[in-house]
């Protein structure tokens, strides 16, 4: 059973989950451990499992009652000997005990009702904040099981424990616990870990509570706080994790950035990385988190408003620029701040914004190698310049046409390029034949979107944007470059239209499916 697994654990001085060394940049502590106990010793504890006596409600309610007599006998110990650690030293030993004790119930979920029923949860809750931290671990470890389906192998039974938690302050308690700790001590940090296992556990269990939590207590602060810190270690990672899963499961939480100076926390916590090459892959994931985490922070238009006033496209484009691991993630959340937004999009303009963009255009990104990472890059690069094309007016959209004229229509010819990589992946899913084997359209729009349908849509825009644009000659060129690599232009045609009919059913994009009807007009007259 997993409590025993992380007892044997403990015993050998092993962290009991996937825990690493928080002041090690990533280290393993789990080596230390294995010289401390042999594979022998250990297997031998692990089959100390079958000794185990199969549990019963009785049996349940004697160690929920030895774990509260414990706590009572330990509490009046430590206040009548305050100044003698030594007389209440045999105590904690025995709490220590009880608290393993019972943690077995986690490998019998249909008795965790009863386990609640007389408040030992509660009581765990309390003993997380214990003077003794081996105490506070053991408490935080047995939470951790009595909410972890996986380990209860019952979600009703995590469900449970997940809402008794919730009740009278229990997610503040767990937010408070984690301010205690430091990655300073091997325990505490062990115990941060867990203490964040809890609350990803409450997050699958009961949904709800992804938004309580953030409600009822400054756990964003203690994220954010964590993220800045420039050593990198395990804590570090969890903490990303975590603060993903909050911002991308709730809008309410998105909003909640407003009141915390989220948008501002989260681009101290990518600055630290704008000139730094990331090559571990713990770290680059980290990374990753957090910039996935600005970017769904940026659906909210104030929290938008916030990210332009803390000049996050200035620190967006000195990533480009500098060529790091983020300058790809800073393209995506370069394209989530433009969209829809003229505003963000006359700031990036204004502040010089088109050269970068541009030469990464053109030139791409060489941390972007893996297909369908070079796929959702260019889907970010294309939906980062549509967005100008779109927003702009006057002399700002001029600046933007410009740039397909000069160098003997670069980005025209870079921009084919790539319609027809994504053109030829598209017309090569065969609809017909996956409707005859069985497939709805639901299934066949997922295959055609796997091949790149939403990068051939708005590349598709863009030739015909540039078209518009760049006059006669553009056009012109467009045309011969097309013929000289044996390209379909009415394709070109057929996909615009097929755009417009999508925006068609959506009431809010009419206007939208019109523009793109008279984008494609051009096309449809070379097909003629």
């Amino acid at each position: 059973p997993a409590w025993l697994r992380r007892l044997c654990c403990c015993h050998a001085g092993t962290p009991s989950c996937r825990m690493t060394d928080a002041n090690a940049s990533g280290s393993s502590l789990a080596s230390g451990a294995a010289q401390a106990r042999t594979v022998e010793e250990i297997d031998r504890l692990l089959a100390a499992a079958e000794c185990v006596k199969e549990l019963d409600e009785a049996g349940v309610k004697r160690l929920a009652l030895a774990l509260e007599k414990r706590i009572t006998k330990n509490q009046e110990l430590r206040i009548k000997f305050a100044d003698d650690p030594s007389r209440f030293l045999e105590s904690e030993e025995l709490l220590h005990v009880a608290i393993r004790d019972v943690q077995q119930v986690a490998a019998f979920p249909s008795l965790m009702s009863v386990l609640l029923s007389v408040g030992t949860v509660r009581s765990l809750l309390g003993l997380m904040v214990h003077e003794n931290s081996d105490i506070a671990a053991a408490a935080i470890g047995a939470l951790q099981d009595f909410t972890d389906a996986e380990t209860l192998a019952d979600e009703a039974a995590a469900e449970n424990v997940a809402a008794e938690i919730s009740r009278d302050q229990g997610l503040g308690m767990l937010v408070e616990v984690l301010k205690r700790l430091s990655d300073r001590d091997d325990h505490e940090a062990q115990a941060f870990f867990n203490v964040l296992g809890i609350v990803e556990n409450l997050a699958d269990a009961r949904p709800e509570s992804i938004e309580d939590i953030v409600e009822q207590s400054s756990i964003l602060t203690v994220l954010f706080n964590r993220l800045k810190m420039r050593d990198f270690s395990s804590n570090k990672q969890y903490s990303s994790e975590v603060l993903s899963i909050l911002l991308q499961s709730s809008a309410k939480n998105r909003k909640a950035l407003q009141r915390d100076n989220g948008i501002d926390q989260l681009l101290q916590c990518v600055a630290q990385y704008k000139k730094k090459e990331v090559e571990d892959p713990d770290e680059r994931e980290t990374l990753e988190n957090i910039f996935n985490g600005l970017c769904v922070s940026l659906l909210d238009m104030t929290n938008r408003t916030m990210f332009l006033r803390c000049e996050g496209i200035e620190l967006m484009l000195i990533f480009v620029r500098n060529r790091v691991f983020a300058s790809h993630l800073a393209v995506k959340v370069l394209d989530f701040a433009l969209l829809d937004s003229r505003q963000a999009c006359e700031r990036f303009v204004d502040v010089l914004g088109l050269k970068t963009l541009f030469r990464v255009f053109v030139r791409g990104d060489k941390h972007v190698r893996k297909h369908d990472d070079v796929q959702t890059f260019e889907d970010h690069l294309l939906g980062c310049i549509l967005s100008l094309f779109m927003q702009l007016s006057d002399v700002r959209l001029a600046r933007v046409a410009a740039k397909f004229s000069e160098n003997d229509y670069e980005k025209v010819d870079r921009l084919i390029e790539i319609y027809a990589r994504y053109a030829g992946a598209v017309a090569s899913v065969d609809s017909d034949k996956l409707r005859a084997d069985g497939a709805d359209d639901d299934t066949v729009a997922e295959a055609r979107l796997q091949a790149g349908l939403s990068q051939l849509q708005r590349t598709c825009l863009l030739l015909a944007y540039a078209a518009l644009t760049c006059g006669d000659a553009g056009f012109r060129h467009i045309v011969k470059q097309f013929g000289t690599r044996s390209l379909s232009i009415s394709f070109v045609h057929e996909i615009l239209q097929e755009y417009a009919a999508e925006a068609d059913e959506d009431d809010t994009a009419k206007s939208l499916a019109a523009k793109v009807r008279i984008l494609a007009r051009p096309f449809a007259m070379q097909k003629e």
